[in-house]
């Protein structure tokens, strides 16, 4: 069943690490190249939308993630 978090098209770290099968320092990468990017709801709680992390497994799928 998916998360409340889930149904409203927010992300956290946690469950886009479970989904893409990474570490959150690996997210942090992703964040700082460019290709992720996160949504802070304030200093300590970030979300990530659904749709940004589905435009950057296309754009790696396609092979211009570089």
């Amino acid at each position: 069943m998916p998360s409340k978090i889930m149904k409203n098209n927010l992300l956290t770290p946690k469950e886009v690490g479970a989904m893409l099968s990474l570490s959150r320092r690996t997210l942090s990468r992703y964040e700082c190249s460019g290709h992720l990017h996160p949504i802070k709801l304030n200093q300590r709680v970030i979300r990530y939308a659904l749709s940004d992390v589905n435009e950057m497994l296309e754009k790696f799928k396609l092979g211009r993630a570089a």
